[in-house]
């Protein structure tokens, strides 16, 4: 019933023993008197341990409730979710993803995720719910709504065309251009390369009006050759009747990976590139490199170009003739195409001169 405990608090002022007695759930003049009632000739002073507890309390209080939930399509097939963390008593050890009512996802303890379920075309809405080690839960969050964009379309005139992967997925040229009834050729800028005899940077050429794919021809030019556009990358097509190339990538190459250190940091000279994000060339001027100081236009590229096929022009964007207030003027003077109003696509390519 009773046990001998703690001997750091032995009472050595005591007769009758040199030791104190443990009990629980009783208060210390409770235990005495039960302790008399049971052992004779006790000393009325009985020494009391201090209560113990048998076991551990049950955790029972559940985290918070995330906050600040938000869901952004990055792309037809992709959304990227974050939210503040939740707080517990003990620690949030896991949060639940979900997609309308349905149970997407379980993840440590992190504060993002990206879901690539989504379809194009369609509206969503996700929810996060906070747990800890004791599978206590907090409530689902409120609802963060979005929606994806619907898969794009390169659309070609006939004659030549400038466009771009602007998806996170390369595009096989033989799928999509495979046709000779449609397609004269395309070309690719390549600024490395391990091809024999070719000295990059240099021209890459496929055409489905041959056998080879145009290997022996690009050979005898000293051109590389190509079967796969890249995600970022733009590329010409000479197309012999006007037609549409549907894309199929989940997100978009968003344009700070061409920033110094980033995954397709622009190099010096021309690149001929492509981006999802819908904005525009002064934009994208900001978007690689530092953020300037409000009212300042940054020059992190000499110039940028895209071609207009239904009207065989250029557009313009300089970045130092904007800067000066000289650029309206030189688009005029030249017959360019004024790109301050002009939001890129997917489907867009676009020279870089850097």
């Amino acid at each position: 019933m009773f046990s001998m405990y703690d001997a750091s608090k032995f009472d050595q002022t005591k007769d009758n023993g040199l030791f104190c007695v443990a009990y629980a759930g009783a208060s210390a003049s409770s235990a005495k008197g039960l302790i008399r009632s049971v052992v004779s000739g006790v000393d009325a002073n009985l020494n009391i341990c201090p209560p113990i507890q048998i076991g551990a309390p049950a955790d029972t209080t559940a985290p918070s409730i995330p906050l600040n939930i938000t869901a952004a399509a990055a792309g037809p097939g992709q959304v990227n979710l974050t939210w503040s963390a939740a707080t517990d008593n003990t620690a949030v050890v896991r949060y639940n993803i979900y997609r309308g009512t349905a149970l997407i996802a379980t993840l440590d303890n992190v504060t993002s995720y990206t879901d690539i379920g989504p379809q194009a075309s369609t509206a969503y809405s996700y929810s996060v719910m906070a747990c800890d080690a004791a599978a206590n839960c907090s409530g689902q969050s409120t609802q963060a709504q979005t929606a994806t964009p619907a898969q794009p379309s390169l659309t070609l005139g006939a004659g030549w065309n400038l466009v771009g992967n602007g998806g996170n997925t390369a595009m096989s040229v033989p799928n999509f251009f495979g046709d000779p009834g449609k397609i004269y050729s395309l070309w690719k800028w390549v600024k490395t390369g391990s091809t024999p005899n070719i000295t990059y940077p240099a021209w890459a050429f496929y055409t489905p009006g041959q056998a080879d794919s145009g290997a022996a021809y690009a050979a005898s030019r000293g051109y590389d050759t190509f079967t796969s556009i890249a995600g970022g990358e733009g590329f010409w097509v000479n197309a012999k009747v006007a037609m549409s190339v549907p894309m199929t990538a989940p997100a978009w190459i968003l344009s700070s990976v061409f920033a110094p250190n980033q995954g397709k940091a622009l190099t010096p000279g021309w690149s001929l590139i492509a981006t999802g994000e819908a904005q525009t060339a002064s934009a994208f001027n900001k978007a690689i490199g530092t953020t300037p100081p409000a009212g300042v236009i940054p020059i992190n590229l000499t110039s940028l170009w895209a071609w207009q096929n239904s009207s065989q022009r250029w557009y313009l964007y300089a970045p130092s003739l904007d800067a000066s207030g000289g650029l309206a003027a030189y688009l005029s003077e030249n017959n360019f195409l004024d790109f301050s109003g002009v939001s890129f696509a997917p489907t867009m390519g676009f020279w870089v001169n850097k």
